[in-house]
């Protein structure tokens, strides 16, 4: 379902959203990387921005400075990353 396919994009992308996933987005794409994070280290996002990019996406890369799991850490400032995003 498209919910469920949504959802994916908010778990952890770094294992479950490939390239061909990236082509198949319609919408402007966020990256929040978290500079803490020891699970998914905020660099493993660099093959999947680079390909927003070559792929002419819209998107935005902000970064937190808290770990894997930023709406626990710092929920505040998750959402105003995500806020930021929208405006």
């Amino acid at each position: 379902s498209s919910r469920r396919r949504h959802t994916r994009y908010i778990g952890d992308w770094s294992s479950d959203v490939c390239s061909s996933d990236l082509a198949e987005l319609t919408c402007k794409v966020l990256f929040v990387l978290g500079e803490q994070d020891q699970m998914t280290p905020a660099k493993a996002a660099n093959t999947l921005i680079a390909e927003a990019l070559a792929k002419g996406k819209t998107h935005q890369v902000i970064r937190v400075p808290m770990g894997h799991h930023q709406m626990n850490e710092s929920p505040e400032e998750t959402l105003a990353a995500i806020k930021a995003f929208f405006n």
